[in-house]
Parts: structure tokens; C-alpha cells; sequence
């Protein structure tokens, strides 16, 4: 089938389409009500597409669907495939990125201030997020002093504990210590409550007294530290936003575009104060500008923030939309999404509109700095090796060990040329006697590629490049692993093969596979079959990079290929050649460590203090063998009792071995 004629078959119930490039890599995946109005609109008019969308489309060689029971199942799986495949065309943000949040379980007899980058759903009230020069602990410090609540994780019980340092020096009211009845100390709490949410005024006042009183008393010390507190409280009060009530929390959502890039800015309102602005440039192939928004405050109230009482959006979302029902549960209580066309709220938005073409102003020139970087060099990778398709996923391994003991391997990937290192995976070689470096790699790629129908995030993704540190033997060694698997035709993915009427491939070398194209790809469960199927049909280009003179190896061509020292394509193999290499030291001293440390568990009387001083003085098990008594006893809190005892035990080990 063609892909129009795929179009036509598709049912008109709601699900998720994946679209595809030539080499069976995802480049965007989209919900939809309908499955077949939606994907019609992509392929209909070309005079609808904008330049996202056209660039987009000049790469879709086939797409695949999912059929969902409802578009609220449909939203939820689109967020888990764009988390696993991470598609150049989708909205992408960075994870990992936690803010700062205050966080107060008041269900607690007791309640603790806490810092917190997790947002759970707990119970507690989380107050924040603090970014852009706010700190959630400076602000807990200063609370402190206004209001004298713990910020230790102490449990309280019936049976008082002794006093503290906090309680000693009056910033604890010492509820451990049974210092404070349970009312008091809630009237502590909710004043400290009445603060994070907009009340001010008390704990300046309270802090300016106790700065005066330290002042009068020469305690200077005392004083700058009040005074500095009164400053950082100070930066958060006069972003109190004077047309806005106190304890309002509002999220604006700005967007700009110039026709080619856009840019989205967050403007963050907490207690009514202005806590700052996030801004984002974005790729993004959606059809209109509301689904563009809605694929944006899933991502971002996923990772970056919690869900606020109400978003300000620039356009309209449609009443129907599963985002309503979604964020609804994210935050427990509704949610209002609303397009202010006057008043404060207008405001607000026009502030975040304004932010966002600023930041699309400024950040163009670096955004494609950025892009050669990353991106652009991936792109100039598959010119300057001839490759079939664009490498976006680069997979490079590692060997590490000493004179073959505690062999590690270590695979890191790259997407989109930046390192995704949820991806990244570590081996212990187990078949390999010795330092057989060639033996050691090719028993983790037989590993790592016997492992495409996991349920492992990253095993059960194909990559398009893999990159061996070394020159023609280490390529050759692992060519020979990759022929052992379906997916090493097609000339281990150099050069664009050609198919013939039937769909079948001549790669010039005799082998043959189909066309992507031609394969019906409307498995449900692509993570495993779909994944089998594209594994047979795509390459799986290989190649080596010797470090002496950085030349790229390429099979079966004597001739490397030397691109200059500031080539980005270069510069990218060379930054995911040297993170394999750092990933696998780390793991190799971490697992060499525990092997030294479990070696002298084995003496008798050496206990951890002594076998840290050992291995800080001889730096390692091998020294510590070949040691005599009198060098042993040099170690601190080693006695000759210990010293003949180490000696004796590695003594006997030398001769069973």
C-alpha cells in the first residue's frame, strides 16, 4: 500500500499515528479524535503546510497507528512514545530540570519545612517553584527566624529527645524536645502558610527587629546574616504584582514564531508575586497552534513545574480536549484554561508574548550555533560518510579493564547528537579470559543486540550508527557481530539502496531486504513485533574511530576517512567517543573498588578504617599484595600483627591461584 492509500484505510476513531523516515526512525508522533481526518490533514493541500510541517512531511516514508478506546487513552500513550522515542519534530523539553519547592505536610502533628525538587502526590502543599536567584532554602532560613519551625526530618515521638543547635540558637521552637504544645506550634505553621502565600509583611517586620536588637548588641555577625536575609526576601516581595490579588497562581504561556522557529515563555505568578519567566525554543510539526500548546503543557507540567489553578494560553483550547481532563487530575482540582482578552489576565499574557518574542529575537543566532552543534552535525555525519539515512540515534561502547580483571564495557547513545543518558547502559564482560579487548566487544554488542524485543527503554531501540573506539580490528571484530544479525544487509547502512518494482533492495552487494515503504507497519504494539519488523528492514551503519590521528573507519574500505580537527561531524564522534570512554572508567573503578574492598574483608582484623588507609596509602590490591611487612606497617593503624596477617593471607591466595 501506498501512503495515501494507507491514509484512506485508516479508521475514524481516536488513537495515536507515529510517522517514519526512510530508515525507520520516528520523527514525530501525534494523537488525534479521529485518526483519519487528522493524518488526511497532513497529507492533503500542500498550500496548509507551514515550513515545520513541509520539512517534516519530505521525510515521512511511512507512518503507523494505534487505535485507543479514548482520546484521554490516546493523549496518555502520545506522552509515553514521544518520552521513549524522543522524535526530532516533536515538542522535546529537557527532563531532569526539578526546581526548588517548599514542602509542608500538615497532616503532621508536627509539620517540617522542606526543600523538595519532586512533586508528589502526597497529601502535603508544595509552595514554588523557586528559580531565576530565588532559593527555596534562603527563604526557609528567613522563616525561621520570624517563626521558629523545624526543617530537620526528626521523627517526634511521646518520648522527648534532647535539644538540638537549632532549638539553642531560637530558630526551633524544639518540638522533638516536647519544648511546644501541638497548638502553638500550628500557629507557627500557619503564619509561615500565610507568608508562602502572599503575607509579607510580618516576617520583615520581625526580622528588621531582630537585625536592630543584634545590631545595639554589637553582635555584628548576627546582624549581616538578618540583613541578608531581609535582602533575599526582599527580591521576592517586590515581585509582588500590584493588580493581583494575594494567593493567586497563574501560569501565562506566551508564543512567538517568525514562520521558521518559535519560541514559548512561561511567566510563573505564585502567592501573587511574579516568580520569573521560563523561555523555550521549540520544534514542533503539529497542524495548528493549539495542538502545538497542548503537546507543550504536557512535557512541561510533566518534568518542570506543578499545575497551577489557572493558564493563561494565547488561543483558545477546545472544550473537548483530553489536556482539560489530564491536567485536572495532575493538580487534583480543576483546572482553568482561559484566553484573557482584557483585565490582569490580559496583562499577564501579553508579558509572557512579550517574553517569548524577545527570547525568539535573541536566541536565534544561538539556537543555530546550537544546531550545528547537535543536529546539524548529525546531519553533516551522514554527508561526510555516505550513510542512508541520518544517524540519530549514535550508540558507542567502550572497553575497560586491567590486565583483564574486572572487564566493564560501557554503551552511551546519543539522540539528535546531544547524550541521552537515561539510554545509557553498563556491562561486566562474563565469557572473555583475559584482556581480549576484540573477544570483550564483540560479546557485548551479541548482548546489547539480542535484546531489540526487550522492554528496555533503550536495548529495545535500533540504533542507526555505532560508533568503536579503535581502528581496522576493532571494526573488523565487530563487523563480524553484526552479520550475525538480520538487520547487517543492506552494506551495514552506507549508501542509499534502490528498490526494484517488487520492493526488494539490491545494496550492490548482492544482499537484499524490503523497503520500509512497503512493509504493513500497523502493529500495537510496536515496542516489540513493530520493532522486529523495522530492525529487519533498517541498517545498522558501524564504523571506528582510531584516536591517534582521529580517522573514521568504514567497512570494507582500507582507506579512513579524515575529516578537519573543527568539523562538527568530527568534533560529534569525538565528544560521543569520550563520554563511552568516562562512562566506562567510572563503572570500571567503581566495580574494582568493591572487588579490593571485599578481598580484605577476607583478613581477619582489618576492618574499614584499616583497609581505607591501605588502599589511600598503596592505592591498590596488586601493591598490597607485593608489599613486605615493613611496607605494611608503614599504613597508618597497621601493626605488625595486621601487617603479617595481610601478608600471610595474600600468600596463600598467590599459591592456590
Amino acid at each position: 500500500m501506498t501512503i495515501l492509500e494507507k491514509v484512506q484505510a485508516l479508521p475514524k476513531s481516536p488513537g495515536v499515528y507515529i510517522m517514519y523516515d526512510g530508515g525507520g526512525t520516528v520523527i514525530y508522533v501525534g494523537k488525534a479524535k479521529s485518526l483519519k481526518h487528522r493524518v488526511q490533514q497532513y497529507f492533503g493541500l500542500r498550500s496548509n503546510r507551514d515550513t515545520k510541517v513541509a520539512a517534516m512531511l519530505n521525510q515521512v516514508a511511512d507512518f503507523s497507528y494505534i487505535v485507543t478506546p479514548s482520546e484521554l487513552d490516546a493523549f496518555a500513550l502520545e506522552k509515553n512514545l514521544v518520552l521513549k522515542h524522543q522524535p526530532h519534530y516533536n515538542i522535546l523539553l529537557k527532563d531532569g530540570k526539578a526546581y526548588q519547592y517548599i514542602r509542608i505536610d500538615l497532616r503532621q502533628e508536627f509539620p517540617a519545612l522542606e526543600v523538595t525538587r519532586r512533586l508528589k502526590k502526597d497529601g502535603a502543599r508544595y509552595f514554588g517553584p523557586y528559580f531565576n536567584g530565588l532559593r527555596a532554602q534562603d527563604i526557609i532560613r528567613a522563616l525561621q527566624h520570624a517563626y521558629p519551625v523545624r526543617a530537620c526530618n526528626t521523627k517526634i515521638t511521646s518520648k522527648p529527645k534532647r535539644a538540638c543547635l537549632n532549638r539553642h540558637l531560637s530558630i526551633c521552637s524544639g518540638p522533638c524536645a516536647g519544648l511546644v504544645s501541638k497548638d502553638d506550634y500550628m500557629s507557627f505553621i500557619n503564619s509561615v502558610v500565610a507568608f508562602l502565600n502572599g503575607n509579607s509583611a510580618e516576617v520583615e517586620s520581625v526580622l528588621i527587629q531582630e537585625m536592630e536588637c543584634a545590631a545595639k548588641a554589637e553582635q555584628y555577625e548576627t546582624a549581616i546574616l538578618l540583613r541578608d536575609m531581609l535582602a533575599q526576601l526582599k527580591r521576592l516581595t517586590d515581585r509582588t504584582i500590584a493588580y493581583l490579588p494575594r494567593e493567586v497562581d497563574i501560569d501565562a504561556i506566551g508564543y512567538a514564531s517568525n514562520g521558521i522557529q518559535a519560541a514559548i515563555a512561561v511567566f510563573v505568578v505564585r502567592g501573587g508575586r511574579g516568580i520569573g519567566c521560563e523561555r523555550f525554543h521549540i520544534i514542533d510539526a503539529s497542524l495548528s497552534l493549539e495542538e502545538c500548546l497542548v503537546g507543550f503543557l504536557t512535557q512541561y507540567y510533566t518534568y518542570n513545574s506543578r499545575v497551577p489553578k489557572e493558564i493563561l494560553l494565547p488561543v483558545n483550547i477546545p472544550e473537548d480536549a483530553a489536556i482539560r481532563e489530564w491536567l485536572n487530575g495532575e493538580r487534583g482540582s480543576k483546572v482553568n484554561l482561559a484566553k484573557p482578552e482584557r483585565g490582569n489576565g490580559r496583562k499577564l499574557l501579553e508579558t509572557a508574548i512579550k517574553n517569548a518574542e524577545e527570547f525568539l529575537e535573541k536566541e536565534v543566532e544561538k539556537e543555530k550555533a546550537y544546531h550545528d552543534f547537535t543536529l546539524g552535525a548529525v546531519e553533516q555525519l551522514q554527508k561526510e560518510l555516505g550513510l542512508s539515512r541520518v544517524p540519530h540515534r549514535i550508540e558507542a561502547y567502550d572497553i575497560s579493564n586491567i590486565s583483564g580483571v574486572n572487564k566493564t564495557a560501557s554503551m552511551v547513545v546519543f539522540l539528535g547528537g546531544e547524550p541521552a543518558k537515561a539510554h545509557y547502559r553498563k556491562f561486566i564482560i562474563k565469557t572473555v579470559e583475559g584482556a581480549d579487548d576484540y573477544a570483550s566487544m564483540q560479546e557485548v554488542l551479541r548482548r546489547r543486540l539480542s535484546e531489540l524485543d526487550s522492554d528496555d527503554l533503550s536495548f529495545s531501540a535500533v540504533p542507526d550508527l555505532i560508533l568503536i573506539d579503535g581502528g581496522k580490528g576493532q571494526l573488523s571484530a565487530a563487523l563480524e557481530v553484526l552479520q550475525e544479525f538480520p538487520f547487517a544487509l543492506r552494506r551495514g547502512g552506507f549508501g542509499a539502496p534502490r528498490a526494484n518494482e517488487d520492493g526488494v533492495v539490491d545494496a550492490e552487494g548482492g544482499a537484499k531486504s524490503f523497503l520500509f515503504l512497503n512493509h504493513p507497519v500497523t502493529s500495537c504494539h510496536p515496542s516489540k513485533e513493530g520493532n522486529f519488523a523495522r530492525a529487519g528492514l533498517c541498517s545498522i551503519a558501524i564504523i571506528s574511530l582510531a584516536e591517534r590521528n582521529e580517522e573514521i573507519f568504514l567497512p570494507n574500505n582500507p582507506n579512513p576517512i579524515i575529516l578537519p580537527r573543527h568539523h562538527y561531524a568530527l568534533r560529534l564522534l569525538q565528544r560521543v567517543r569520550d563520554e563511552a570512554h568516562r562512562f566506562a572508567i567510572t563503572f570500571h573503578r567503581k566495580i574494582r573498588g568493591k572487588d579490593m574492598q571485599s578481598q580484605l574483608e577476607n583478613i581477619a582484623g582489618i576492618g574499614p578504617a584499616k583497609r581505607r588507609e591501605l588502599l589511600k596509602k598503596l592505592k591498590s590490591i596488586n601493591a598490597i599484595k607485593q608489599a613486605s611487612v615493613e611496607q605494611l606497617m608503614t599504613v597508618p593503624k597497621i601493626t605488625r600483627a595486621d601487617a603479617e596477617r595481610i601478608a600471610e593471607y595474600f600468600r596463600k591466595t598467590v599459591s592456590i591461584d
